[in-house]
């Protein structure tokens, strides 16, 4: 009996944790987590891109609404990021109303979409995105560390040097 009794705080945790647990089930694309952290889409993602043409862009008003919609169900929050030289949360000091994010680079045409940006915080760390879409739809999608990388080359290049380091993140998404 008193084993039973002893495994009702850990039900209780379980049934807190699922019901507020993040969940994808309206997101209009599945994030494989594990595809994502173990890099098993990001080779496939930049054999592909790597013969497109990208336009650079390098203004948030060129990020896909669907990514933009998408990103914020997986997050549960808004996504926010600044243009190039404009402000943004940079350090641990949040200015209330600046986004987090400060786009480096963005690149993009009706299939492709690849973006570096900044996230603020304590120290900045510099994030790469790659998402891939058809008719609309994304079906592929990798974010990951990076570094001050400003062009498509410079990113593609990056990624392929360190693909056996690469870190994925979708904590800081």
């Amino acid at each position: 009996m008193l084993r039973f009794f002893m495994k009702i705080p850990l039900l209780i945790y379980f049934i807190c944790i699922s019901l507020f647990s993040y969940s994808q089930d309206t997101c209009s694309f599945r994030l494989d987590d594990s595809t994502i952290l173990k890099n098993k889409n990001l080779k496939k993602l930049v054999d592909s891109i790597h013969g497109t043409k990208l336009i650079t862009r390098n203004d948030k008003k060129f990020i896909p609404k669907i990514l933009i919609e998408t990103i914020n169900c997986w997050r549960q929050s808004e996504f926010t990021i600044a243009n190039p030289n404009e402000l943004y949360n940079s350090t641990d000091m949040i200015v209330k109303g600046l986004p987090e994010r400060q786009i480096i680079y963005l690149g993009t045409n009706g299939n492709y979409f690849l973006m570096t940006y900044r996230y603020g915080g304590i120290g900045v760390t510099h994030h790469i995105m790659i998402a891939k879409f058809q008719e609309g739809e994304i079906v592929d999608f990798w974010i990951g560390y990076g570094s001050e990388l400003k062009t498509k080359n410079q990113i593609l290049s990056y990624i392929k040097e360190n693909e056996n380091k690469l870190q994925s993140n979708l904590i800081d998404m």
